[in-house]
């Protein structure tokens, strides 16, 4: 799906997928620094940006599911509740 994107639409895209990550063009930008070429004498330099996208493969089935996520996570949530209440009632009990 990334690659046929990219092979439709290259522009903008320094690298498509690798590595779990991808690179696009960012904006123009100037930075200030010494120049070695002028004495080190410090000027703007004027440079593109590229913006580095990663990707966390193991979180994907989450983005799919996340209803179902959420829906375990509640349950859990909710069985640990119990657990923690029916502590307290022994303990009140003793």
């Amino acid at each position: 799906m990334i690659r046929d994107t990219h092979n439709a639409h290259p522009e903008g895209t320094v690298v498509a997928y690798k590595d779990n990550s991808s690179v696009i063009e960012g904006a123009k930008i100037e930075r200030f620094y010494p120049n070695a070429a002028e004495n080190q004498g410090y000027r703007f330099h004027e440079e593109d940006t590229y913006i580095i996208m990663k990707v966390e493969t193991h979180n994907h089935p989450t983005a799919i599911a996340r209803r179902l996520q959420a829906r375990q996570r509640a349950q859990a949530a909710k069985s640990a509740t119990k657990a923690r209440l029916a502590k307290v009632r022994v303990r009140k009990r003793a």
